[in-house]
């Protein structure tokens, strides 16, 4: 019996583009990822991520006319394969994870983040010990909003390790890839254009590799849009105001960033802008 062939020549365009860009996206990330140190290899990270961005320009300006039909458990699965090996990484490109994991973990002893500064305390722990000589400008106290240190003080009960920490962001992360899918969807714009987030070098790098809790901030973004819009073809607008509210003020009290948007919310929901207000004063206040 012949075993099976695989004939290139019954795939159509569209079919090798579909799968062959993921394959290269992959490829790009293994050769990223094999690095010894990413401090050390600076043009070869430049290089790489370059490469990576062009194949995403690529993406889209194919996408447009063949269309890829990437289911989104694809799309987060591949999400998944490029993070993880910077996930088990130590952070090399910032050192904030260690003051994220230094406030959480004195949160969780009952101690004020704000109140002193880790120089000011004595490290119960050998494993303290190492986190706060690692924490940078040790002599200040923590300048992080009051959300961030609530989600500072859930991601150090992974563990209360910088890899435990990670896994948290990444998980929050990948919550982020499936709610601008779901946006995308909602807004009739072709969902698969999410990869331009969930492949992106920036969000792979600075949070499954650095630790950053900027995801965490534009999960909630990504929350509130979701709240307030629609299909743009509808007047029937699925608005929650309150949870846009509650959700927008998660997302200021991690990064202050999001504020710029408050402007846009309050126009997209004209007719219900007191509840709106009312949530994110109440939930900031909190």
């Amino acid at each position: 019996m012949k075993p099976p062939q695989f004939n290139l020549h019954r795939l159509n365009g569209a079919e090798i583009f579909t799968w062959a860009t993921p394959l290269l996206l992959l490829i790009f990330y293994g050769l990223l990822a094999a690095l010894p140190d990413l401090r050390l290899a600076v043009p070869a990270l430049v290089g790489l991520t370059g490469l990576i961005v062009i194949l995403l320009a690529f993406i889209l300006y194919q996408g447009e006319r063949r269309q890829p039909d990437w289911p989104p458990w694809l799309i987060l699965l591949i999400a998944l394969l490029i993070r993880v090996p910077f996930l088990m990484r130590p952070p090399e490109l910032s050192d904030d994870i260690y003051r994220y994991l230094w406030d959480g973990l004195q949160l969780l002893s009952g101690h004020n983040p704000y109140a002193l500064a880790p120089a000011d305390m004595t490290a119960a722990t050998t494993s303290l010990a190492e986190i706060k000589n690692r924490v940078n400008h040790p002599e200040l106290v923590t300048i992080y909003g009051p959300a961030a240190h609530l989600f500072f003080g859930l991601a150090s009960l992974f563990g209360g390790t910088v890899a435990g920490f990670k896994v948290a962001l990444v998980l929050v992360d990948l919550g982020c890839c499936h709610l601008l899918w779901c946006l995308l969807r909602r807004l009739r714009i072709p969902p698969w254009k999410s990869v331009l987030y969930a492949w992106h070098p920036l969000p792979v790098l600075e949070i499954a590799g650095s630790g950053h809790i900027d995801g965490v901030g534009l999960f909630f973004l990504l929350a509130a849009l979701l709240t307030v819009t629609g299909n743009n073809d509808s007047t029937d607008r699925p608005i929650f105001p309150w949870a846009a509210g509650l959700f927008i003020s998660c997302s200021v009290l991690i990064k202050l960033f999001p504020a710029v948007f408050l402007p846009g919310f309050l126009l997209i929901q004209a007719q219900r802008r007191w509840p709106f207000i009312a949530a994110f004063a109440l939930s900031s206040l909190v």
